[in-house]
């Protein structure tokens, strides 16, 4: 067991960020910190802040402090048989005025990889300013533009939908402040192949197909001029064409280039999601 306290470098008057260092493995429960004021009687019990081991780290925010006085905390782990484990005691001394600190924001390795859908978790430490929005970001390594997803700082966990198969995206963590925008490191996840017909979803209202003929089909948009990108795969998930149209609300014809009849996955990336749909070329 290894819990190794780390000296406090990140204080304000009335808070502090305190952490430690760890073998304990993500998710694992009972990880926290014990904390008190240094000259308390030892007859009085410490402050138990319960927070998550991420990446062989504890982290963690108090709170309330009062400025110019010293503090002691250490980080502990309760194991499922109720057996604690301590690190060492570290002192440290709040300030006498506000000082600003960034958040610390953490990502989990994503889980319940698909074709076209991942969950991401992430973890925040808030810093001295309030949270005004905090979420992911994801894109296909090689695009420039990152698509935001917001959610609540108390569940840092989302499922994400309607990726490509096959292919490698990129994603990081947010957190937004009046001062700033903090962000975390940035990680990869591949998607899975397609393989049958059961992965994909239902076309959006707003997006409508004609098929004309084995080589044309149309495809009306609405999404107030912007352009979106078009995906045709084959049912194992190789991608066989792409190309952008215009979400003007109006029909657009696009040829189809090759490729064998039968039936494909369509995909249509506009600014307002992902959709995609089963077509059938005769």
């Amino acid at each position: 067991m290894v819990l190794v306290t780390n000296p406090s470098e990140t204080i304000s008057d009335n808070c502090a960020i305190i952490s430690a260092k760890t073998n304990i493995s993500d998710y694992e429960t009972g990880t926290g910190f014990e904390w008190r004021r240094y000259d308390a009687p030892e007859e009085m019990p410490s402050v138990q802040a319960p927070c998550r081991a991420v990446n062989g780290s504890l982290a963690g925010k108090l709170n309330g402090l009062s400025k110019s006085t010293y503090y002691k905390f250490r980080p502990f782990y309760k194991s499922a048989s109720e057996k604690f484990y301590y690190g060492e005691w570290v002192a440290f001394i709040t300030a006498d005025a506000y000082v600003y600190f960034e958040p610390l924001v953490y990502c989990y390795a994503p889980t319940d990889i698909s074709g076209n859908a991942v969950v991401l978790t992430g973890y925040i430490v808030p810093g001295s300013e309030q949270i005004l929005k905090c979420g992911f970001q994801y894109k296909l390594v090689d695009a420039v533009e990152w698509i935001t997803v917001e959610c609540s700082s108390d569940d840092m966990s989302t499922k994400i939908y309607n990726l490509l198969p096959n292919v490698e995206y990129e994603f990081r963590m947010f957190v937004e402040t009046s001062k700033e925008i903090t962000y975390s490191q940035k990680d990869t996840f591949h998607t899975l192949n397609v393989s049958g017909i059961d992965s994909v979803t239902l076309i959006d209202e707003n997006i409508d197909l004609k098929i004309k003929n084995s080589n044309e089909l149309s495809v009306k948009i609405n999404g107030g001029g912007d352009i979106a990108e078009m995906f045709i795969f084959d049912m194992t998930g190789c991608l066989e064409q792409s190309c952008t149209v215009l979400a003007d609300g109006n029909w657009h014809d696009v040829e189809i280039n090759g490729g064998n009849n039968g039936m494909k996955l369509l995909l249509i990336t506009t600014n307002q999601g992902r959709y995609s749909k089963k077509i059938l070329f005769k």
